[in-house]
């Protein structure tokens, strides 16, 4: 999802910059996360 996530703080789609590199996530992930987060939030 395009949306910035209030969890992570890192907008889903782009390369997590505030993550640690030991810890960083690829974009697609981070999209995906993203894009299932807001499945969930439609659900609810």
């Amino acid at each position: 999802g395009a949306q910035r996530s209030a969890a992570d703080g890192v907008p889903h789609g782009d390369v997590p910059t505030r993550v640690p590199v030991s810890e960083g996530h690829p974009g697609a992930e981070a999209d995906r996360h993203g894009q299932a987060r807001g499945r969930a939030a439609q659900a609810l």
